[in-house]
């Protein structure tokens, strides 16, 4: 991997990042008042549904880069 690579694949990983960060931040205010709102449970579903796709999406970004060539940088 050279330089332009891994920087391509460190910014991608950081928007990435910035991405989950955003959805737990999500989560968090959805979190309120859960108990007593279906509407907000259900919405509390399905942005935990989001953060599990953005993780799945990190992993394929990384996955991307390095399948099979895995070797010191």
């Amino acid at each position: 991997m050279d330089k332009i690579e891994f920087n391509l694949l460190k910014a991608e990983i950081e928007a990435q990042v910035k991405e989950i960060d955003k959805i737990y931040e999500e989560i968090k205010d959805r979190e309120k008042g859960a108990k007593r709102n279906k509407a907000r449970i259900e919405s509390l579903g399905y942005k935990l549904h989001n953060l599990y796709c953005a993780f799945e999406d990190l992993f394929k970004i990384v996955a991307r880069y390095f399948e099979n060539q895995i070797r010191d940088i």
